[in-house]
């Protein structure tokens, strides 16, 4: 076997062990870029032309990736992964200044040709943050926050959410059911900033005006 016919070989075997496994490693899509220059290089040669545009070189590539296994790849994929043989030196320096989270989703050949033509690194992979569940709408009392801002979740008993909304309900002095489940659920204990709400010091109520007296005409 000679060094051409090896390193084809080695980019047929790099692109079964993707189909197979599923894994994308940089190397093994080097040694297909690597496979599909030789290719390309063999066609132009028989096509007896420069040029990757005519008939005769098209002829000629689409036989030979059917021929050595490369014919089911997408046409921007086998270009891409010919850029990368192409820029080998240049793409392991990229790489190399990358974090090493960063550099390991940067095995693709599509993901490195846009991040490298727009300088930016590729984003880590990994499950993201959650979010609390709990997200502040008003302002709250000090006291019932945690470190990041958000009310900690309560864990009152079933009889207390019952009975706060069985005080709303009452103000509704209605019968319409939407009106009453509107208040009913606006008056849920939710968070501990409902809590502290409930143990604010009730507003004294405004005294009543006295009715104007009555002015006897004899």
């Amino acid at each position: 076997m000679t060094d051409q016919a090896a390193i084809v070989a080695e980019g047929r075997a790099a692109l079964a062990r993707i189909k197979d496994h599923s894994r994308r490693l940089f190397e093994d899509y080097v040694a297909i870029g690597a496979a599909l220059l030789i290719g390309r290089s063999e066609c132009l040669k028989l096509a007896g032309s420069n040029s990757l545009q005519t008939p005769a070189y098209r002829t000629h590539w689409r036989r030979w990736l059917d021929q050595h296994g490369f014919g089911d790849m997408e046409a921007g994929e086998r270009i891409k992964t010919m850029w990368l043989a192409e820029n080998k030196a240049e793409i392991i320096r990229w790489r190399d200044g990358l974090s090493e989270a960063s550099r390991r989703c940067a095995n693709h050949p599509g993901a490195i040709f846009a991040h490298m033509k727009a300088g930016t690194q590729p984003a880590p992979r990994g499950p993201k943050k959650k979010q609390p569940a709990h997200v502040v709408l008003r302002p709250c009392h000090p006291d019932s926050v945690d470190s990041s801002g958000y009310f900690r979740p309560i864990g009152w008993p079933l009889e207390h959410h019952i009975r706060r909304g069985a005080d709303a309900l009452r103000q509704t002095y209605g019968r319409d059911l939407y009106v009453m489940a509107a208040a009913c659920l606006k008056a849920a204990l939710r968070h501990e900033g409902d809590v502290v709400e409930l143990l604010q010091p009730a507003k004294p109520a405004a005294p009543a005006k006295a009715a104007p007296a009555l002015e006897l005409i004899a």
